[in-house]
């Protein structure tokens, strides 16, 4: 059954407003072709003509004036090679070329078709469809975005690398237009060149930018083999790989030449010529600066270092002459003590007797001249010069032996030590330890004496340690009773025999080593004999051969073998070689012995 029509009528004349329109559903369907003829016909190319105009005024108002040059087209309708026609030139769209959008082409492409339709072109009363089959052709290329990329990719490009010789007023004008070039290749928008009022953080982005430009041409329209020709899936893929190699050869030489011009432009452009030189000037100057206050640290660290030294200097000067005060007063002290010590002696020379075996009878109104060195070395400066004053004072004998016995008792009674000579930085701690003093410490004690004589600062520490075995105070007390009881004439028989059991030690260890060195030495000349049988020549040199030998064997010291030996006997002259080998081994076997 035939699908029901739907049939539209109404009653109304031309210029009145409609009133009713009925709708009546027809079940049989009607079919009838109308055939423009006379007037008929000739409204209908009227129309046809009207509606191109208005396609293109409309194609016109919105993207601006794209007409197509009729004359021109149909001028250059006579070539045979449809490659050589401009495709958006015939649509009209030349000024717009690639960035025309779908919607562009396909308005353009409607108005191609109703301009060159061959019912509107004639040739001697016959249509003419070459034009409008390069219209067909044409929305095949562009219509398609793959053929449409190769299509745009092709034809010709200023790709050259512009001449420039430094000229910085010409860079602009030089590379400017060279940029905007290359922005038709761009997939992204790409920021101009700019000029000398741009600011640097422009340039950089623009250079930023530059530099990850991606081209979108593929070089496919220009491919040698046309892959619809391939006869078999082989043959395409073989097209396929050799069209393939050429456009990446092409795409490769197009990077290659646009790097080239990147870089010579961001090479010669005066904004980062000026940025650079600014850069260096800065640098130069932050450098100057630097260096300027190194050396303001370095004076001031002389400076600094010179106050230090000269501080040190007077630090140095002030404790060498607080020394030389303090041992200047010390001298002072002691001169002064001696010179009381000796009015003190002289004051009692007249009552004073030498001898021991005298009775209290005989010795009347003097006194023991040992009594008197036991009073000075038991008393110190103060009192002595006090005792002084007294005993000037004194105009008779009896007095004056009466102040000087006294003096004795007390000291002997209240067992007074001698305070002359005592070190005030000693320690009160070392107490003397009350055992009776051996050999040998009396025998260190005798050599550390020696050693650190009266006026040496800490003696009595460095005599205690000397010693090992006693302290600074055990020391001095048993200095001082060795010295008194000589000054006062006590016979010292412990430690004479003491000192004599250690000098017959000493000497029995000295024999004993005489014998051991003159026993290695008979071994010695035994061996000797044993080797050379004579010993005379060995030991038969004087200390001025001895001498020339011990020279000459540090001149050759460096010869080795027996060329040394040569020489050396030749220096000595009086000996041989062999002699002075001898002695060289005769010299160095005692060394080695001793030294067992």
């Amino acid at each position: 059954m035939a699908a029901p029509t739907l049939l539209v009528s109404a009653n109304f004349e031309i210029g009145e407003p409609v009133d009713e329109i009925s709708f009546d559903l027809i079940t049989t369907p009607t079919f009838r072709t109308l055939e423009p003829s006379g007037r008929g016909f000739h409204q209908i190319v009227m129309d046809s003509l009207v509606a191109t105009e208005k396609k293109q005024e409309e194609l016109a108002a919105d993207d601006g004036e794209h007409k197509i040059n009729v004359s021109k087209i149909l001028k250059e309708k006579n070539k045979t090679d449809d490659d050589e026609f401009d495709y958006y030139e015939l649509f009209g769209l030349e000024k717009l070329r690639n960035k025309a959008t779908q919607d562009h082409i396909k308005k353009a492409y409607k108005v191609a078709c109703m301009t060159f339709h061959p019912d509107q072109n004639m040739t001697n009363g016959v249509p003419d469809d070459t034009m409008f089959k390069r219209v067909q052709t044409a929305w095949d290329v562009l219509s398609n975005p793959r053929k449409r990329i190769g299509y745009d990719s092709s034809g010709e490009f200023n790709d050259s690398i512009p001449a420039y010789f430094g000229d910085e007023s010409k860079f602009y004008v030089t590379f400017g237009p060279v940029f905007e070039r290359w922005t038709k290749w761009s997939h992204a928008a790409l920021p101009a060149l700019g000029d000398d009022n741009t600011k640097y953080s422009d340039v950089e982005a623009f250079y930023k930018s530059w530099a990850n430009f991606k081209s979108w041409r593929d070089f496919s329209f220009d491919d040698e083999y046309d892959i619809e020709d391939a006869e078999n899936r082989e043959e395409k893929r073989w097209m396929e790989r050799n069209n393939e190699k050429v456009r990446l050869e092409k795409k490769n030489n197009e990077r290659k030449k646009f790097v080239q011009i990147y870089e010579l432009a961001k090479k010669s452009d005066p904004r980062i010529l000026n940025r650079r030189r600014q850069q260096e000037e800065e640098k130069k100057k932050r450098q100057e600066k630097q260096e300027e206050e190194k050396m303001k640290k370095l004076v001031a660290q002389a400076k600094k270092e010179e106050e230090y030294k000269l501080q040190q200097e007077e630090e140095k000067r002030k404790i060498a002459e607080e020394k030389m005060n303090a041992s200047q007063e010390q001298e002072r002290i002691k001169r002064e003590d001696e010179a009381t010590r000796r009015r003190f002696r002289d004051l009692c020379a007249p009552y004073s007797v030498m001898s021991q075996m005298l009775t209290k009878k005989q010795i009347g109104n003097k006194i023991l001249a040992e009594h008197v060195e036991f009073i000075v070395a038991r008393s110190d400066a103060a009192e002595l010069n006090a005792k002084n004053e007294q005993l000037s004072a004194a105009t008779e004998a009896e007095p004056f032996v009466q102040i000087l016995n006294d003096m004795y008792e007390h000291i002997k009674k209240n067992n007074i030590q001698v305070k002359v000579g005592i070190a005030t930085s000693q320690q009160t701690d070392n107490k003397s330890t009350g055992r009776e003093w051996t050999t040998k410490e009396l025998a260190a004690l005798t050599k550390a004496i020696k050693q650190f004589p009266g006026g040496v600062s800490g003696r009595w520490n460095k005599i205690s340690k000397a010693v090992g075995t006693r302290t600074a105070q055990e020391v001095q007390e048993k200095t001082t009773e060795i010295r008194n009881n000589a000054a006062a004439g006590i016979p010292q028989t412990s430690n004479k025999e003491h000192f004599e059991d250690f000098s017959k030690a000493k000497e029995n260890g000295a024999t004993k080593k005489k014998e051991q060195e003159d026993k290695m030495n008979e071994q010695y000349k035994e061996q000797l004999k044993t080797t050379s049988g004579s010993v005379k020549d060995v030991e038969n040199w004087n200390n001025e051969q001895q001498k020339a030998l011990e020279n000459a064997l540090k001149t050759h010291k460096d010869v080795k073998g027996e060329e040394k030996w040569v020489k050396i006997a030749e220096e000595l002259g009086n000996k041989t070689k062999e002699q002075c080998k001898e002695r060289f081994e005769h010299c160095k076997k005692l060394v080695q012995a001793k030294k067992k």
